[in-house]
């Protein structure tokens, strides 16, 4: 069953969309309609209708899970499509369950984004760059595997990753218009950073049982791992600070 989606921006000032997903197949992308949110769910058991509530400058966007719409889901899998509209600027909120997620944010002007998510597959990318500066970025995981592709266009100031038993690839190229910071701290878990050659980068890791592998093109400075855009010019510049329980931790220089 696909249900057509069409949700106006609401008239508040800095609206807030959230979504609210269990067992899934999350697309999400940007779009170039006038409202807010564009798109179809297809469920193909029936049983987990999708839920829009309104209230104030806040739109939730979830799905009703009932026992019996459960029993086939890894076979009939519903699926989210959507597209979001670059007209106004908002927050936007992400929590899933077991779900698989693909998303692209380029270009939008989020005020904010905060995901969350259980177990799966996630991968989010910002193509483009946001036209606006991000208050806070956060990314909360718990197992399964995580990337994060060309973040620097998402501008944010302060990124905040957390996250338990998982594999995580997070790509901090794109265009840098301020200085800002990445707090990343997870547990049993492989970490590949990938930076840019041409922004002042600066990391400092803590791995407890783990090792540390990275590329050349690295110095240390005061405690912290730079590259030779930093040491040419410290400003403005990317500061990630990244802890791991268990497991590893590969540092590599991207053109």
């Amino acid at each position: 069953m696909k249900t057509p989606i069409s949700i106006p921006f609401p008239t508040a000032d800095r609206p807030r969309l959230k979504f609210s997903i269990g067992a899934c197949k999350f697309n999400l992308r940007p779009g170039d309609g006038k409202s807010w949110v564009e798109g179809t769910y297809d469920d193909p058991i029936g049983n987990l209708p999708c839920i829009i509530e309104q209230s104030g400058n806040e739109t939730n966007i979830s799905q009703s899970q009932y026992f019996s719409g459960l029993i086939n889901i890894l076979n009939r899998t519903p699926t989210f499509d959507l597209m979001l509209s670059s007209q106004n600027p908002f927050d936007l909120v992400i929590e899933g369950g077991a779900s698989e997620n693909c998303i692209e944010l380029g270009g939008l002007p989020l005020s904010s984004v905060a995901v969350s998510f259980g177990a799966g597959k996630f991968e989010m990318s910002f193509l483009k760059p946001n036209p606006i500066l991000m208050d806070s970025f956060k990314v909360s995981t718990g197992a399964g595997s995580m990337t994060l592709s060309k973040l620097l266009n998402a501008g944010f100031k302060n990124l905040r990753v957390e996250g338990g038993a998982a594999s995580y690839k997070i790509d901090f190229t794109g265009k840098l218009g301020q200085d800002c910071n990445a707090n990343i701290q997870i547990g049993v878990a492989s970490l590949d950073l990938n930076v840019p050659s041409d922004v002042p980068v600066a990391v400092k890791s803590e791995t407890t049982l783990g090792g540390v592998e990275m590329s050349s093109g690295f110095t240390t400075k005061d405690g912290w791992l730079v590259n030779q855009a930093y040491l040419a010019n410290p400003s403005p510049a990317l500061s990630i600070s990244a802890s791991i329980a268990l497991g590893s931790l590969k540092l590599r220089i991207t053109k």
